[in-house]
């Protein structure tokens, strides 16, 4: 086997040789502004960010969370969009700088609520001129999908997805946006930070992470402040800190561009330059260098902030772009790795501890590894369960390790780095984050090579020397942390009441050049289709990126109709077959590169390979032997059995697990798949055979198996079945069906939980009046456009942009599922359970009263039109959305069809759908929260009200 490790890595390292997709070109702007670009025909649109070199590291310490704050106002607009008149909403936006100046200064209670409610005053009057969702707008017209932005510790990115022959439009937008920006919103924008601290508060593991931070480095920024802020900080906002901050970071020579997908490159450049010339440029402060904190010796830190027992080992390692950090990366994944061949890996394949794993910290001035573990749940302490974790680091510390184990570990990362770079997405926030670090593309490219060149010793040296005796040990014991409560404002709605667009605004539609050949999917061509017999299908894609392949084992049954089928899809990690053990068997997958895995839906159950395509045909018979011949024992399920018990005990303390539980509840009552599931007492029952018995089950049912790759389709069709069977059965596809509830008149489902920071509202309506035609499904997508999509969508808008009341916030119609049921809209806003009649409140006035802005139409027309390329699927899953929409009865893209409606489309289309589906139907609403922080009898206007324990809604 030694022989083969230069040669699977030479794939490897040729993969990224050769590909010509990969290609970066760096190019300096005259005022230093960064551009990276890279160019790929074979891609269905463009993924575009502008990086900027600063992130919470770079907060002021007397005001922590600015970069965050800062990413949320830089959706707002300039003083050229977002505004009807900037000359007359100017002195309104400077009362509101100087009244948060004033606040800063200000220690009086009484004082600081008079000087907050003039904020409102001056706030309220701003909103006559201001339109800050008007850039959301104008990116979906050209088709942009997914807008967003994160700040990181290091940086801060602003990205999204659009149509390649949109790119002037796209970087017209990009770099007006960073020119004289104006933060509107300011104040209903700070509470929506407040709804995303709270957000946090609610998830059990979020304190322990923050509390991690601050231990493993104490003494920088990374550790001693937190991305969001502090509450103090966030109470005493600075407009002029806030711009000095922009003026300071957001400048060219601090900032990059980078694109990556199907555009002209050489085109595309003179309009880089136009555009983005115009920033300034300036000198940017030296940050600190702080001294990287190390452990003097084993510091212990126990908690109890979690709903089961968590320990995590911290160890200090090093920034990125350190020497050790390519032999660091294999040494930690011979712990832990997707082939499942690390030593953590195997203490929970075989039950002697239920969860354990790693995860990285790397940062550009420090960094830190972190290795988990959940103990079992009965009879083994925090000291056992680490005691297992630090043999297994001696064990690599003395290299007792194989050189197969190095080989899987080489191969694997290498196969996962070219699998990462198929997503255009994934190419962008690496360039991105290389941009951040002060590296180059061709850096990362060779770091491939250098996989190589690491050795046995290498290893055994960088575990000596990182994993040492003076680490964190972090025990968390059941139990919950403090939350902070924040007292709801007593603001008025700041509510944008001007409908007419910015003078930009209309100028930049009325130039939209649409797409008049969007490509969508050929059924007939994009993927080739061999019928094996009336029982099985092969469909075969061809891969334009690299020489990895994916296969697709795909039975039409899924958990809704055999028993007990997710847990096989759980226990098939464990299958061994008559020639290998379970480890031997991954070691035999891993040694020639390829992962599986299985995972059940309601209707469907898939068994998924991908690895290096030239070891498919040595892998098909491992494939056929794990699929058709498993063997089990009873050792298996144990660990199994015990992880579903501890996630019994971990989801009540999710309130935004236990609100979508409460949900599927009101959809579909007893038929919810959380009542349908087995209780505690029957998984402690369970037994490996009697899964394996049900897991057989699906050999009775037709097979689609979708293969990705280079190979011709003559040869796939004979190298598979050459090894795999040619199954013809005689039982049908079998989709799933599950009831809907009927709806006969407005109740409220309730649910108590006084340790919710926030509540999770839904609203849902069945649609019996919806046909499902062309027309009609057309209608839908617009109205769901129109209400929920971005931030200038009506929920959006009403929810948070003018009245933050919660951070999260959307909803959608969804087509029916089965043959018999309606389609269903749904609406939620996770809000501060204070807030919650309040948002009750909007979502109702939203349902039956829903405001009519006919003036985007041509907003919604065109972002439909010019998107259908955007959402092309990838080249992995074009096969299996053909299938789907086969099962659905099309015989092509219902796009075909749709593409002609969106083109003709009027706002009384909007109104067509809504008026008989959603605004007079009768709904459900749905709460869980903490309920002594509502009125119910003020709830009660809107329905009958039921209250509910959590037994109603799932078994225990």
């Amino acid at each position: 086997m030694k022989n083969l490790i230069p040669i699977f890595l030479f794939i490897g390292i040729n993969a990224f040789a050769q590909n010509e997709s990969l290609t970066v070109k760096k190019i300096v702007l005259d005022n230093g502004f960064t551009v990276l670009l890279n160019q790929d025909p074979n891609a269905k649109d463009v993924y575009g960010a502008v990086v900027v070199k600063a992130g919470s590291k770079n907060d002021p310490a007397d005001a922590t969370g600015m970069a965050h704050y800062l990413e949320h106002l830089l959706f707002k607009g300039t003083t050229n969009f977002g505004t009807t008149d900037y000359v007359k909403e100017k002195p309104y936006m400077d009362s509101i700088i100087f009244y948060y100046d004033l606040l800063g200064k200000t220690k009086d209670e009484a004082a600081r609520t008079n000087i907050q409610q003039l904020i409102n005053l001056q706030s309220i009057e701003q909103a006559k001129y201001g339109k800050p969702t008007e850039f959301d707008k104008l990116i979906k017209s050209i088709g942009g999908t997914n807008l967003n932005a994160f700040t990181a510790n290091d940086m801060t990115v602003y990205h999204n997805e659009f149509p390649g022959n949109q790119i002037d439009k796209w970087l017209e937008l990009y770099s007006n946006r960073f020119q004289n920006p104006v933060f509107r919103s300011f104040q209903s924008e700070l509470e929506v930070v407040y709804e995303e601290k709270n957000r946090g508060m609610d998830s059990p593991f979020q304190k322990v992470i923050e509390e991690l931070h601050e231990q493993l480095f104490k003494t920088h920024p990374y550790g001693t402040q937190s991305t969001i802020g502090t509450t103090e900080h966030l109470k005493n906002p600075s407009l002029t800190k806030m711009y000095a901050y922009f003026n300071t970071y957001y400048v060219a020579n601090n900032m990059a561009l980078v694109l990556s997908g199907n555009f002209d490159m050489e085109k595309t450049i003179p309009i880089i330059i136009e555009k983005f010339s115009k920033l300034r440029s300036a000198p940017v402060p030296t940050f600190p260098n702080y001294a990287s904190s190390k452990f003097d010796k084993k510091e212990l830190i126990e908690v109890k902030y979690t709903p089961i027992k968590v320990g995590l080992l911290g160890y200090k390692t090093f920034a990125k772009g350190n020497k050790d950090e390519i032999a660091f990366d294999i040494c930690s994944s011979l712990l832990q790795n997707e082939s499942e061949t690390g030593f953590l890996n195997k203490l929970v394949l075989n039950g002697d501890i239920m969860q354990s794993g790693k995860f990285p910290l790397p940062y550009n001035d420090d960094g830190a590894l972190i290795l988990y573990y959940i103990p079992k749940l009965v009879g083994q302490s925090f000291t056992e369960a680490e005691t297992l974790i630090l043999n297994a680091i001696e064990k690599i510390k003395k290299g007792d390790f194989t050189d197969n184990d190095l080989t899987i570990i080489k191969q694997e990362i290498s196969r996962q780095r070219q699998q990462g770079l198929e997503s255009v997405e994934n190419r962008v926030m690496n360039l991105a984050q290389i941009f951040s670090e002060g590296s180059t593309w061709e850096d990362y490219l060779s770091q491939v090579k250098e996989i190589e060149k690491i050795t046995k010793e290498d290893i055994v040296r960088v575990a000596n020397t990182y994993f040492i005796e003076n680490y964190l040990v972090y025990r968390s014991s059941m139990g919950f942390p403090k939350k902070e409560t924040m007292q709801k404002p007593g603001y008025k709605a700041v509510i944008a009441k001007q409908t007419k667009d910015s003078e930009y605004a209309k100028k930049f539609i009325e130039s939209i050049t649409p797409n008049d050949s969007p490509r969508i999917l050929d059924y007939s061509n994009d993927a080739k289709l061999i019928q094996i017999n009336p029982s099985t299908k092969l469909y075969i894609t061809t891969n334009p990126t690299n020489d990895i392949f994916s296969l697709n084992i795909e039975r039409m049954i899924g958990k809704d109709s055999i028993k007990n089928l997710d847990i096989a899809s759980y226990l098939f990690n464990q299958f061994y077959t008559k020639s290998f053990s379970r480890d031997q068997l991954k070691e035999q997958f891993a040694l020639l590169g390829i992962t599986y895995y299985a995972y059940v839906l309601d209707s469907r159950f898939n068994v998924f390979f991908t690895g290096l395509e030239n070891n498919l045909e040595k892998g098909l018979p491992l494939m056929k032997a794990l699929m058709y011949e498993p063997l089990v024992d009873e050792k298996s399920i144990e660990s199994i059995k015990e992880q579903m018990l501890s996630q019994r005990k971990s989801e009540e303390k999710e309130p935004s697990e236990m609100g979508r539980m409460l949900l599927n509840y009101a959809r579909f009552g007893k038929d919810s798949e959380n009542l349908r599931r087995l209780s505690s007492k029957q998984i402690k029952a369970l037994k490996s055979q009697d899964v394996l018995t049900e897991y057989k089950k699906i050999y009775a049912y037709n097979t689609n198996i979708h293969f990705v790759g280079k190979t011709p389709a003559d040869k796939i069709e004979l190298m598979l079945f050459t090894v795999f069977p040619k199954e013809n059965t005689t039982r049908k596809v079998e989709l799933a069906d599950k009831k809907t509830k009927a709806i006969t008149k407005n109740i409220i489902y309730l649910i108590n939980d006084e340790n919710a920071v926030q509540s999770q509202v839904y609203f849902l309506i069945n649609t019996p009046n919806f046909s499902g035609n062309t027309a009609d499904k057309v209608n839908a997508e617009a109205f769901n456009q129109y209400l929920s999509e971005g931030f200038s969508g009506i929920l959006m808008q009403e929810i948070r942009e003018y009245r933050s009341l919660a951070y999260a916030t959307g909803g959608a119609f969804i087509n029916p599922i089965g043959k018999n049921n309606p389609g269903v809209f749904y609406a939620y806003v996770g809000c501060q359970a204070d807030k919650t009649n309040d948002a009750v409140a909007v979502l109702d006035s939203i349902v039956k009263h829903m405001p009519l802005k006919p003036d985007r139409i041509d907003m919604i027309k065109s972002g439909m039109i010019n998107s259908i390329s955007s959402n092309f699927p990838d080249f992995r899953n074009i096969s299996s959305s053909i299938e789907s929409g086969k099962q659905l009865g099309n015989l092509q893209s219902p796009l075909v069809e749709e593409y002609k409606l969106y083109k003709t489309l009027t706002f009384d289309d909007i109104i067509k759908f809504y008026e008989p589906n959603i605004q007079n139907q009768p709904r459900i609403i749905t709460i869980y929260g903490d309920l002594k922080k509502m009125n119910k009898k003020k709830l009660a206007n809107y329905g009958e009200i039921v209250e509910l324990k959590l037994k109603d809604i799932k078994t225990k």
